[in-house]
């Protein structure tokens, strides 16, 4: 965030040399659905959130600041302005809204656009999946510890980790940009042991040395020291709102 005066005062001298000016960014943006992406400065992995506005001098709503009208003040001295500024867009409160109906993801497969089977899970781009969620199952029968260390070598980005159907915690890539990450989940043993991994991409990396930032569980998956086998990979993109 630049102080509005300070900015307008540095305005003010490039334009006294007949210099060129580019704003960014000038107006609040918004990245909708899963348009989303991340900073990678350093070693940290830093995804960035879909509404933003950059301490702009118009905001995410189009509506004119107090930087704005120094910065207009300011251009005024070298170049003709509109002489009218348009009013700030009408805010409505909607108070408090209750969400009553909701869909297990367990309970509605149909939303899977395609599922895949393999030695291994499958990123997302070799399931030719842009953005959204990955479902990865396994129910190779090799679980025999009452609690065990599960190991994700390589998440991309967050993973909620489910034990036939019960939930056991999440995983996350935040403040390090590659590495394995651990949970120790209940494993107790049991005829029809099913492992699920939901992976959501969080946005990738925009620019720099982790560029090729793919999506997904890119090195396997060990359970207590042991690579798992065999998993069904299915894809849940999300882009389809009917």
């Amino acid at each position: 965030r630049k102080d509005g005066t300070q900015f307008a005062n540095s305005l003010d001298k490039i334009l006294q040399l007949n210099a060129s000016v580019s704003m960014y960014m000038f107006e609040g943006g918004t990245n909708f659905a899963f348009w989303n992406g991340a900073n990678a400065g350093g070693s940290n992995y830093s995804p960035q959130p879909t509404s933003y506005d950059y301490d702009a001098p118009l905001t995410e709503a189009g509506d004119p600041t107090d930087k704005f009208n120094l910065i207009r003040n300011i251009i005024k001295k070298y170049e003709s302005v509109p002489p009218n500024i348009p009013p700030a867009t009408h805010k409505t409160a909607y108070g408090k809204i209750e969400m009553k109906e909701y869909a297990n993801l367990f309970d509605n497969q149909g939303i899977f656009v395609r599922t895949e089977t393999n030695k291994q899970p499958l990123t997302f781009e070799e399931m030719e999946q842009n953005f959204g969620f990955m479902l990865y199952t396994t129910k190779n029968n090799i679980f025999l510890f009452p609690s065990s260390t599960l190991v994700l070598s390589e998440l991309h980005d967050r993973a909620s980790v489910y034990w036939n159907g019960q939930y056991q915690g999440v995983l996350m890539r935040q403040g390090q940009v590659s590495g394995n990450l651990s949970l120790s989940i209940n494993t107790s043993s049991s005829a029809k042991s099913a492992l699920l991994i939901l992976v959501e991409n969080m946005g990738r990396v925009n620019y720099g040395s982790y560029i090729n930032d793919q999506k997904g569980i890119i090195n396997g998956v060990f359970l207590n020291g042991k690579l798992i086998e065999d998993w069904q990979s299915a894809s849940i993109p999300l882009n389809n709102t009917e």
